[in-house]
């Protein structure tokens, strides 16, 4: 009985010391934290990269509408966005040529404002294969630009 006592007691002051420790803390705190910690921090890249997206549409369109200010024709206007967009959209990070479609109309009183619609659809970038249950932003990204025409 004695020898089962004191093995009672040194388990219990084993637990005790196990309890007061402080070691070992830290690990468990990190596999705690880290897993939400790199979720939202792979968020904030993949939301990043799809503003950057949304931005570089923007000024794609916003420079079509610029360079079809050139045109005389309809056509001719047409033919400088088509140009222009084969020739620069590449060159922005995140946005593929083959993705881009484009719409030009002119509107306003006497159809003096030349309007420049471009649509992208961002499918392969990556705020949509973060997490399946992650709110995402639309599939679709469609920015417009005006410019007056002038000598009308």
């Amino acid at each position: 009985m004695k020898n089962r006592q004191s093995t009672v007691a040194a388990a219990a002051r084993q637990w005790g010391a196990f309890r007061a420790s402080a070691r070992g803390v830290s690990a468990v705190e990190f596999a705690l934290v880290a897993p939400v910690f790199l979720f939202l921090l792979f968020a904030c890249a993949s939301y990043g990269v799809y503003f950057s997206a949304e931005h570089s549409l923007q000024q794609i369109s916003a420079d079509a509408a610029r360079t079809a200010l050139a045109g005389a024709s309809d056509e001719e206007r047409l033919r400088l966005i088509e140009d222009y967009l084969d020739r620069e959209a590449g060159q922005y990070p995140f946005i593929e040529r083959a993705g881009i479609e484009y719409a030009v109309e002119l509107a306003g009183a006497g159809r003096s404002t030349l309007v420049v619609t471009v649509t992208y659809r961002p499918g392969r970038l990556p705020v949509w294969r973060i997490w399946p249950h992650l709110p995402t932003p639309s599939g679709l990204i469609q920015k417009r630009a005006s410019i007056l025409v002038g000598g009308r």
